[in-house]
């Protein structure tokens, strides 16, 4: 006998971005997809043109040189969401 339940709500779960608090924006944003250049290191120059066009699409503004501890609530989802 299969016996179904509806309930009168919907729970919710609250969910928080699991970013890097120590890294800087654009390097949380790139992480695991590293634009590399010469000798394996990171291209910064092509991770932010890549970043800028991405986020002006979107009409995001983050300041990419500030660390991910310093944003407010809304600036980390954003970073989350552009990561």
């Amino acid at each position: 006998m299969l016996v179904i339940l509806s309930l009168p709500f919907r729970p919710c779960l609250h969910q928080t971005p699991i970013l890097p608090k120590n890294l800087k924006v654009w390097q949380g944003i790139i992480l695991g997809n590293e634009p590399e250049a010469v000798y394996g290191l990171i291209n910064k120059k092509t991770a932010f043109a890549e970043i800028k066009k991405i986020a002006s699409e979107w009409n995001i503004e983050l300041p990419l040189n500030a660390y991910i501890y310093q944003l407010s609530a809304s600036q980390r989802f954003f970073t989350a969401l552009l990561s």
